[in-house]
């Protein structure tokens, strides 16, 4: 009858951080996504910025990137335009990309360290919950 009873916590267990780290891969993904999303109004608002007749060309840019991108999920006219604006609303959200990140898309370094210490911070309570469910035991 032990065993019975040792057998169910390990089930519950298991299901336990399964549930949990579900739910965590799902936020990350929200996360990925809010960042693909700045990143992209990031990119957006730069060319502009850059580009000649920016704002009569900003017009044509959208056009031509919803055409040239329209196998990438979301990336229709009216998404690129929400991008570009989110950029320009939140563009702080700078802050919490992760080093590699910066240096891959070359962006500005400015306070990097957010989401590094987050995910340390996931990680190890991840980590912590999964070696207190096997205690129980």
């Amino acid at each position: 009858m032990r065993n019975c009873h040792k057998k169910d916590k390990l089930i519950n267990a298991i299901q336990n951080i399964n549930d949990e780290l579900s739910i965590q891969a799902s936020r990350a993904v929200n996360v990925s996504l809010t960042l693909r999303n700045w990143i992209l109004g990031f990119y957006i608002v730069e060319y502009e910025l850059h580009g000649s007749g920016r704002a009569k060309y900003g017009e044509k840019l959208i056009e031509v990137l919803a055409q040239s991108l329209s196998d990438i999920s979301r990336t229709q006219k009216r998404e690129l335009n929400r991008y570009r604006l989110f950029y320009k609303v939140y563009p702080q959200i700078e802050e919490a990309v992760t080093p590699q990140l910066m240096k891959t898309l070359q962006i500005s370094p400015a306070g990097t360290r957010k989401i590094c210490g987050l995910m340390t911070i996931i990680s190890q309570w991840a980590f912590y919950s999964a070696r207190a469910e096997i205690m129980l035991w």
